[in-house]
């Protein structure tokens, strides 16, 4: 049963993650995370059933070994998922809205526009930063401001499709970058 949970996770990951790198290797991992869970879960089950708390020790197992596989794969401080109007980023589903993230890489949200201001990029920015990324949306409706040519960082203008990646590729090679994305038009 485990096996076959993990066999369906792993296929719909790599069907429903299309912005992750690693896709092969996350079902190959997926997989042996629940093979090695179906064989504990087997040991779980034989050792404790005959104990008084086994029911209860047996229960608890098997949630954590269904819902381990699949959320250790999934890599923080990464868009996991995108399309029009639903974005994932990390574990955290982000729908219509349009975001930002910090130097940190924490996600926050931002005032639903079609128009980014250098006055709305500063806080994002210090002097740490070495890439701002700015996504104009899935058919390239957000405007900059003139004012956003005049910062002083290395700016990368693409869809947001292709802002997701790039961060996501800048991210896994160290570089500190921000992100300021349009998340539906």
């Amino acid at each position: 049963m485990v096996a076959l949970l993990g066999t369906v996770t792993a296929g719909l990951s790599f069907v429903y993650l299309p912005l992750h790198g690693g896709r092969g290797r996350l079902l190959l991992a997926i997989l042996a995370s629940t093979l090695a869970a179906a064989a504990l879960l087997y040991w779980i089950v034989r050792r404790l059933a005959r104990r008084r708390w086994g029911r209860l020790g047996i229960v608890v197992s098997l949630g954590a070994l269904l819902i381990a596989p699949p959320i250790s794969m999934v890599t923080p401080g990464r868009f996991t998922y995108a399309r029009f109007g639903l974005s994932v980023y990390g574990l955290i589903p982000v729908p219509v809205f349009d975001i930002t993230i910090d130097r940190q890489g924490l996600l926050w949200f931002r005032e639903k526009s079609h128009l980014a201001t250098a006055d709305e990029i500063a806080p994002l920015l210090d002097e740490s930063v070495e890439v701002l990324i700015l996504g104009t949306g899935w058919h390239e409706r957000m405007r900059l401001d003139d004012s956003v040519r005049d910062l002083k960082v290395k700016t990368i203008v693409l869809p947001t499709p292709q802002a997701f990646q790039r961060y996501n590729q800048l991210r896994s090679e160290g570089v500190r970058v921000v992100l300021l994305a349009h998340s539906t038009c």
